[in-house]
């Protein structure tokens, strides 16, 4: 079994469709390189603003606040990902199913799944962002929606999802029932949600995906 290529795909629309399968793109569904940057920031920053356009977002008195958007930033420009997150944001998610898709060109030997860390060795989750070291804390929320939409437009408060941070059971985001007999596509939804007392943070965690071959 060769190691299969991976793609990653964000939906640029509205339209909460599957993506043509393969590895192209189509009419909603565009590449993410890899040295892209996974954005949650607030309400002013809009689709196609200059790369590291960010806006502020108020941290809540109690509970915790959505960040409003969701972009890719591609380095020349930021492109949002409006079906991502919940029905708290300020953008068109919910109990959205295809707001990220992976396509696999061929079997795995294990389900593959995603990890958030500090950084490209995998090993802390000391930053803020990812709990502290406390993975329950993250504010990286997520949910993966291969099989079914999310049951609920606000999935992170009816506890559809997982706390990602690290690389336990319950803090990572399986994203099938089981290995990939062939090429395939996989869907999830993410949120970043901020808590209150967070404070001023700057931190750029990692996204992993995980899997085996043979």
């Amino acid at each position: 079994m060769p190691q299969p290529n991976v793609y990653w795909f964000y939906n640029q629309g509205t339209s909460d469709v599957a993506k043509t399968a393969g590895p192209a793109e189509d009419s909603n569904f565009k590449l993410i390189a890899p040295a892209d940057a996974l954005v949650f920031t607030g309400q002013a920053a809009t689709d196609g603003d200059p790369t590291n356009t960010r806006d502020n977002i108020l941290i809540p008195d109690s509970g915790s606040v959505e960040f409003d958007k969701t972009f890719i930033d591609n380095g020349t420009t930021i492109e949002q990902v409006p079906l991502a997150g919940t029905n708290q944001g300020k953008q068109s998610g919910g109990a959205t199913r295809y707001p990220f898709c992976l396509h696999f060109d061929g079997p795995t030997s294990t389900i593959p799944y995603l990890e958030f860390w500090d950084d490209s060795n995998h090993t802390t989750i000391a930053s803020k962002v990812l709990g502290s070291g406390t993975p329950a804390n993250s504010f990286i929320k997520g949910i993966a929606t291969t099989s079914a939409a999310p049951v609920n437009a606000d999935w992170v408060a009816n506890n559809e999802h997982k706390n990602l941070a690290g690389d336990g059971a319950n803090n990572r985001l399986e994203l099938s029932n089981a290995a990939l007999s062939g090429p395939t596509e996989l869907y999830f939804n993410l949120a970043g949600r901020l808590p209150a007392g967070a404070g001023n943070f700057n931190a750029n965690p990692v996204l992993a995906l995980r899997f085996t071959w043979s």
